[in-house]
């Protein structure tokens, strides 16, 4: 049975910098040729890495938030901070998805996942042996995880339209327009070859993916333990 995620271990990008200044370039690029991909953009509170994904259950929350923030503690007391070179903008297949990723394999960012994998996979494999299904870790697994920082990104309600409706209109004032189904490269071609640079990681997120209200823009944290090991 195909697990549902409820939440995910998130590694997320340094709010200020170079690094950060080049992703919006890349973005204002985007809107300035289409101006309909502006809320396909993803905001700068929601640049992260992804290291796993769980699924808990709603009636074991506290107690289960607890068990896996006391795990990313161990784990990040014995990681120490890092820092990323980013690449150019890159497209996952069908342009639905824009992002950028680490230009080489980065021993840090690698050493912690596979530390965050081993133990949550411990935890949720003993529970689950033992009849106790209040969670479950779903990381990725470690020969298709692919670390990238998701700049843009099509909106899961204009694909699920199409598919369901044979392709529907949105209606923009009193013009119909066809709803954006992938990013075209045209749209970010003259910053395409820009680097982004260094990127600093340096804290472990908990975050529920869901957000607590309508109005929220950033990801709801549930727990955020600093990589405190020594370089």
């Amino acid at each position: 049975m195909k697990i549902r995620p409820t939440h995910f271990v998130s590694l997320p990008l340094q709010s200020t910098g170079q690094c950060i200044e080049s992703i919006r370039e890349t973005q204002r690029a985007i809107v300035e040729a289409d101006a309909q991909l502006a809320e396909m953009t993803i905001p700068t509170c929601r640049f992260h890495i992804s290291l796993g994904f769980l699924s808990i259950q709603p009636e074991f929350a506290a107690e289960s938030i607890r068990t896996i923030t006391q795990a990313l503690e161990d784990v990040c007391r014995d990681c120490a901070h890092f820092d990323v070179i980013l690449g150019t903008v890159k497209s996952f297949p069908g342009g639905q998805v824009i992002y950028t990723a680490p230009m080489e394999r980065s021993l840090g960012l690698h050493r912690l996942k596979a530390s965050i994998d081993k133990k949550l996979s411990a935890i949720s494999s003993s529970r689950c042996a033992a009849g106790d299904d209040s969670f479950r870790y779903c990381g990725h697994a470690g020969a298709h995880w692919k670390p990238h920082i998701t700049i843009a990104k099509v909106k899961q309600a204009a694909l699920s339209n199409k598919r369901g409706n044979g392709g529907s209109h949105m209606m923009k004032g009193k013009e119909e327009c066809e709803p954006r189904l992938s990013i075209p490269i045209s749209c970010y071609s003259k910053v395409q070859n820009n680097q982004f640079g260094t990127a600093v990681f340096d804290v472990v997120q908990l975050c529920a993916m869901k957000p607590d209200s309508k109005s929220q823009v950033g990801y709801s944290v549930r727990a955020s333990v600093p990589l405190s090991g020594r370089t």
